[in-house]
């Protein structure tokens, strides 16, 4: 394997969604994995600025589409891409082996005419096969807003064997759910009754107690039922008297449950947040407690994409 390709971007976890990228063409962009790969006249999905991402499931979504598309032929999106959707094409660029971990790192371009808003990475369940014929499936994918246009996808590291063929055989959407519920509490800081559930539609309940709230910090326990499906969560307490905010506490990360795989069973665990310092009310005169709930569920699609590594370069860290 190679030692001198720095793919180390491609490495932070977890599943953060980069801003919409920019159409490829006509520029030129290098990706942002090591040594710049440029396309010749075609540019790889980026971004106009940089913001702190909030949502996790990466997926293939699409807004809006420009009338001016060009025909679905040989120049509707760069050499050696394969298209995922009419409106997006995926390419392997690199790999790196770090420890017990195979990172591959795919590039995704918009299709020539498209607005871009809207179109994000692509993910799913991937397998990969070696040269000596062993098929391995994929554990996750991670994606960082400083390498826009590429994500990558992890699988167990099979060693220092050739590869041979990487094929995404799922497709991956979200499916977005929130909800709130208000529940009445005693003066605080201190603990407020529990279990709070939030109906977040299509039998998907949302279930929080635990909740402890403190000056600066609040944490709480939440499980989710009613859904095979992963994906991850995000929780938000606003501490109220009469309908007024006197204090809001938010998480620092997203919650991921099953995003290796399709199933639940571990939809469930304790998250902490932070208060707000922009509003600072006195939680001794709080009357009620809102729960905010955003959840992303998993949608998975078939789908056969297949693509040939043999020659792709893979580094050792």
């Amino acid at each position: 394997m190679a030692d001198d390709l720095d793919l180390s971007a491609i490495l932070h976890s977890p599943l953060d969604e980069p801003p919409p990228p920019s159409t490829w063409w006509p520029a030129v962009v290098g990706l942002l994995v090591g040594a710049a790969a440029v396309l010749g006249g075609y540019a790889v999905a980026g971004r106009d600025d940089a913001t702190v991402p909030t949502t996790s499931v990466v997926s293939t979504t699409v807004t809006t589409v420009s009338s001016a598309l060009v025909p679905l032929d040989e120049v509707a999106f760069p050499p050696g891409y394969r298209m995922l959707t009419e409106v997006v094409a995926l390419a392997p660029v690199a790999a790196i082996a770090v420890d017990e971990e195979l990172l591959i790192g795919v590039s995704f371009v918009a299709r020539r005419g498209l607005d871009p808003e809207g179109v994000l990475p692509a993910s799913g369940v991937w397998v990969l096969e070696t040269a000596a014929g062993e098929t391995i499936q994929s554990t996750g994918s991670v994606v960082d807003p400083a390498t826009p246009g590429v994500f990558s996808v992890v699988f167990p590291n099979p060693g220092d064997v050739a590869l041979r063929t990487l094929r995404m055989i799922e497709r991956w959407n979200p499916d977005p759910r929130s909800g709130s519920q208000m529940v009445g509490v005693a003066p605080l800081p201190g603990s407020v009754a529990g279990p709070v559930a939030i109906d977040l539609g299509g039998g998907v309940t949302l279930n929080v107690s635990g909740i402890n709230i403190g000056e600066r910090t609040a944490d709480l326990a939440w499980d989710l039922t009613g859904t095979t499906r992963g994906g991850d969560v995000n929780l938000a307490l606003r501490v109220q008297e009469d309908g007024v905010d006197l204090a809001v506490y938010f998480p620092t990360v997203d919650v991921f449950f099953s995003r290796d795989a399709l199933d639940a069973d571990d939809a469930a665990g304790t998250i902490g947040l932070q208060r707000d310092q922009g509003i600072q009310g006195d939680l001794a005169t709080a009357t009620h407690l809102v729960v905010d709930a955003d959840v992303t569920l998993v949608v998975g699609t078939p789908t056969n994409l297949e693509f040939d590594v043999s020659d792709l370069p893979v580094a050792a860290r």
